[in-house]
């Protein structure tokens, strides 16, 4: 009997334990699906072989999983070429073998949730206007048949002295018509052929060199003559000209409306970035800033505008320096109230820090409830004087997820996306069969109003659903009214023909 009465009671106990064990594991299931879903992203470069080839590839899919990460965003346009099988650029022959296709296997891997793997986001980033690097080590450019400027030489980036190499590298102009289009069709490209997740953007802004604390650039002759013909001007704007600055602003901020929509009619989910600069202070007035004033770009606008979907801050500052640690933390606040209703994302420069600075610039920043995560610049290269070869580097990816990424999280709900309340009025503007540049067209009611870009495209965002009319004024052509109904979630197309 005390034989069968100790079974019993051992029995009770084994019970009680795994009924314990059973409800401490389910809440800690529970805490993790309540944290709040942050961004946990580095990039990967094109310049290091991590792209380049199938082992390359699977490495950093493999790393991202191991530490946490959520999102990996991967190089796959380096100077106007292609990591992948483009039907617009040449394939980079950096990839090996040459008939690999590394976006296409790593959104495959990063996406394969069997055996329990955690989904990755794979968001492919491009390098917007950077047309050729003239590095020997880096094999692509003016001398291959397909590449852009050697069908387009005259889309080349000027600065006021007529020069088109910066920082030993050629770039497109903004202010071109075709280099719009050409965009358009690379981004289409990538969206309708691979699974990824986002379109990132790079250098989406003008070459940074100055002489004044003015932008230089932007003097190819195709935009200076659209310029005068909007303003009625004549010669060549002096740098700091504000009519003229404001127009190059404009056409960073066209592009991206007329890819944002281009790529959300093939796939509403695709999330649209950019990685954005800052440097030196954070000034009150953001137009008074670096980015504003020396690149022409105004991240500010861009979520205002909604043409992003987040904006991934490059805020790389050493954090042992007291001043630039500081100039860190402005920064990232400014990016927490600047969103706009969308995602604000902070870049850590690791290659600036050593593991501890980085690790406290990423714990700050995820302190602040506005901001919806981290993105490692970058992935084969996280700290201060790191050894490239060693990937991933354990002296700041094993503090990482120790001290912050200690379980995993998915990415933010975007809520925009998910659940749209709002739609997208857009449409194309021509007189006679050309298309009208700086046509104003409004929206009514309400008068919102916009003007067409050099391809005569046009893109009201966020609009109420209901009925609409839509007045097209031309330059020079009759103005025109076109009805038009908005849906939530829907992106309503309405070209307008002007009479001349």
């Amino acid at each position: 009997m005390f034989q069968l009465k100790r079974i019993l009671w051992s029995g009770m106990y084994l019970m009680v334990v795994v009924f314990l064990v059973a409800a401490t594991v389910n809440v800690s299931a529970q805490q993790v699906k309540a944290e709040p879903g942050k961004y946990r992203a580095f990039w990967v470069n094109a310049f290091q072989p991590d792209m380049h080839t199938p082992q390359g590839v699977a490495r950093a899919v493999k790393v991202a999983r191991d530490y946490n990460f959520n999102t990996i965003i991967a190089e796959v346009r380096l100077q106007c070429d292609a990591f992948y099988n483009s039907t617009v650029e040449p394939k980079s022959p950096l990839v090996q073998p040459p008939d690999y296709d590394p976006l296409k296997d790593m959104c495959a891997q990063a996406h394969d949730t069997t055996d329990g793997k955690q989904r990755l986001e794979v968001h492919a980033w491009i390098v917007t206007y950077r047309a050729n690097l003239n590095m020997n080590n880096v094999p692509i450019g003016t001398g291959t048949p397909a590449h852009v400027l050697t069908q387009h030489p005259t889309w080349i980036n000027q600065n006021f002295k007529g020069e088109t190499v910066s920082g030993n590298k050629n770039f497109l102009d903004p202010g071109v018509p075709g280099v719009i289009d050409h965009t358009v069709a690379v981004v289409k490209d990538i969206v309708q052929n691979y699974d990824v997740d986002g379109i990132h953007y790079d250098y989406i802004r003008y070459p940074e060199e100055d002489t004044s604390g003015a932008c230089d650039w932007g003097y190819n002759p195709i935009s200076v003559n659209r310029f005068n013909r909007i303003y009625d001007r004549k010669g060549s704007p002096e740098t700091g000209d504000p009519d003229w600055e404001n127009f190059r602003r404009q056409q960073i901020l066209d592009l991206l409306r007329k890819t944002y929509v281009e790529a959300k009619r093939i796939k509403p989910t695709i999330k649209m970035s950019a990685s954005t600069v800052n440097w030196g202070p954070c000034p009150d007035d953001f137009k008074q800033s670096a980015p504003y004033k020396r690149t022409l770009q105004d991240w500010v606008s861009f979520m205002k505008e909604g043409v992003l979907d987040i904006n991934f801050l490059m805020n790389y500052k050493r954090e042992h320096d007291a001043g630039q640690a500081a100039d860190y933390r402005a920064w990232s606040k400014l990016v927490a109230s600047s969103k706009s209703g969308r995602h604000g994302v902070v870049g850590q420069g690791a290659y600036l820090n050593d593991p501890q600075g980085t690790v406290a610039q990423m714990k700050f920043d995820l302190s602040l409830p506005e901001i919806d995560g981290t993105a490692l610049y970058c992935y084969s290269e996280a700290r201060r004087e790191a050894d490239t070869k060693i990937v991933p580097d354990p002296l700041i990816f094993d503090p990482i997820k120790n001290e912050i990424f200690t379980t995993p999280v998915d990415p933010p709900v975007a809520e925009w996306i998910v659940n749209p309340t709002k739609g997208i009025c857009a449409g194309t503007v021509k007189v006679g069969k050309e298309p009208a540049d700086r046509a104003i067209v409004t929206l009514s009611p309400g008068g919102k109003q916009t003007h067409t870009d050099g391809t005569g495209f046009y893109a009201f965002m966020d609009v109420e659903p209901g009925d609409y009319q839509l007045k097209a004024k031309p330059l020079a052509g009759k103005e025109t009214s076109e009805k038009t109904q908005c849906a939530k979630g829907q992106i309503a197309i309405k070209d307008i023909t002007c009479k001349p």
